[in-house]
């Protein structure tokens, strides 16, 4: 599905990082970084093209996978790169049974579980990269929807005890 190839598309991002992390710091570092940013950027766009343009649950998605890290996220925004109005998108998400809301929810749902279990970004990386406004806003966020603290969260699924208290 077209989620299923954002999520891949996603991954490859933070396998990206993963490796860039292993260079030392410095120009030939940042010139990786640009040269891996673009090819992530032609896939991305190639994966939009390939998109099913009557799947509106996956164009808003992708969306927010482009504009979450602005957090100029909103309903109004999402429906004009869409080229329609705020009304005519809530109208469309409600025939698939679902809102703006709920759907950006669920998206950051999945995200920072993603960002997190492969534990190639802090917390404030992933609050960033999921367009909070803080780390504060992003854990309790994270905490109402998993029942655990980011990083009670990053060592449960890497199989680790935590030794630390509960935040």
């Amino acid at each position: 599905t077209g989620v299923a190839r954002l999520l891949d598309v996603v991954r490859y991002v933070s396998a990206i990082d993963h490796r860039l992390a292993k260079l030392p710091e410095g120009p030939h570092r940042d010139a990786a970084r640009l040269r891996d940013v673009a090819a992530v950027e032609a896939r991305y766009v190639a994966l939009l093209r390939r998109m099913d343009r009557d799947d509106i649950i996956a164009r808003v998605r992708a969306l927010f996978i482009e504009l979450l890290p602005s957090g100029e996220c909103s309903k109004e925004k999402v429906a004009a790169r869409l080229n329609m109005s705020d009304r005519s998108l809530q109208s469309k998400l409600a025939t698939r049974n679902t809102s703006y809301r709920n759907l950006l929810n669920e998206t950051r749902r999945e995200l920072a579980q993603l960002y997190i279990r492969q534990g190639l970004h802090s917390v404030s990386e992933v609050t960033y990269l999921l367009g909070f406004a803080d780390v504060s806003s992003f854990s309790r966020a994270f905490r109402s929807w998993e029942g655990l603290s980011p990083s009670e969260y990053k060592d449960q699924s890497l199989g680790r005890r935590s030794g630390a208290a509960v935040e």
